[in-house]
């Protein structure tokens, strides 16, 4: 046993004497290659049957396949296992002494191994470390006395019985560890002994207690990162929602703003009453001066306008400026023969011909 990509399927090929036939994969990524318990069997030269099962990790990279299904994988395989003419003389757990750190997967496919095991079956234990080509001797070594002298990793198996051997990648090192468990008594690991002499459900042993603590605790991260985040959805939506009540509000007070400038209409709009007729002579007598003055007035006043009544009354617009032309001519010619007049009265005033009263 051991995580994914520990060199599994490869401790197995080196195992296996050399021309035998097997369908095992060995991967080169961290994608696991062993897809279900697949046992390997050879002949050893005293003729000795030895069988190698080689079991999908607690943290297998495909998608669908859980925990609970590699713990059932397992026990169904030791409990079919048991007292059917074959012994289980040792497990084998493998650990690369290249990581430099063993991370929460690794712990937790430990404590699944352990769990399977039981104390009793230690002592049928190798503690089996690979990748000593990726350190160096002086870091691999290092590295083994930590994880001999941890706590946390492989001390309580060591107290408990078990051994430690390294795999170099080479057919010596793999039968080394063959032959030391094949010295060793037959065990009956702790799930078996559960299952089929103490008849526990699978949830109810060791290793299903340990496997269901874990989904427990996930899921209690999960709720935790769910309720965060429907807090967060929440917070956002609150801003979003104030937001468009703020930029609605802009947008209703510029509406209201308008129809207002559109009740107010146009500043001295002139009603649209039809306009009065008027009739001008062209021989009406000069009129005074305050009447002219009037008349400029009226003039300029509807040339103020013009613009305003183009735009809101162009027929008013139209009748009027006609109008208006011929009521300037009609003054312009007024205020011609008024000016003559003047003129002459003066003249005939110097040649005396005139009284200063006419």
């Amino acid at each position: 046993m051991g995580s994914t990509g520990v060199g599994k399927s490869s401790f197995i090929l080196n195992s296996m004497p050399s021309g035998s036939s097997t369908e095992i994969k060995v991967g080169h990524s961290l994608k696991s290659e062993t897809s279900a318990v697949q046992p390997v069997c050879w002949d050893a030269a005293d003729g000795t049957r030895i069988e190698l099962v080689d079991t999908p990790g607690f943290d297998d990279s495909r998608e669908g396949v859980t925990d609970v299904q590699v713990l059932k994988m397992i026990a169904t395989f030791l409990t079919k296992r048991h007292g059917a003419n074959s012994r289980l003389t040792g497990l084998i757990y493998l650990h690369r002494i290249s990581d430099t750190r063993v991370g929460g997967t690794a712990q937790r496919n430990l404590r699944m191994f352990r769990k399977l095991c039981g104390p009793d079956s230690l002592k049928n234990v190798v503690i089996v470390t690979t990748m000593w080509d990726q350190v160096t001797t002086g870091e691999g070594s290092r590295r083994e006395q930590e994880l001999m002298s941890s706590n946390n990793l492989f001390k309580p198996l060591l107290d408990g019985g078990a051994t430690m051997m390294r795999h170099e990648r080479t057919a010596e090192s793999a039968a080394k560890v063959i032959h030391y468990l094949l010295g060793k008594s037959p065990t009956t690991t702790q799930i078996v002994r559960e299952l089929l002499q103490e008849e526990k459900t699978l949830e109810e042993t060791s290793a299903g207690t340990e496997l269901l603590g874990n989904i427990q605790v996930l899921l209690k991260k999960h709720e935790a990162e769910m309720e965060s985040l429907r807090t967060e959805m929440r917070m956002e939506l609150e801003m979003g929602l104030a937001e468009d009540r703020q930029r609605i509000e802009q947008i209703m007070a510029k509406l209201l703003k308008e129809l207002d400038e559109l009740k107010k209409g146009i500043p001295g709009a002139i009603r649209n009453d039809p306009p009065p007729m008027y009739e001008f002579a062209n021989n009406f007598s000069a009129p005074d001066t305050k009447c002219i003055v009037h008349c400029s007035q009226l003039l300029r006043l509807v040339k103020t306008h013009e613009s305003n009544l183009a735009s809101v009354h162009p027929d008013v617009l139209s009748s009027v400026a006609s109008r208006t032309v011929l009521f300037a001519d009609a003054v312009e010619r007024s205020v011609r023969h008024a000016q003559r007049i003047h003129i002459l009265r003066r003249l005939l005033l110097g040649l005396g011909l005139m009284r200063d009263t006419i």
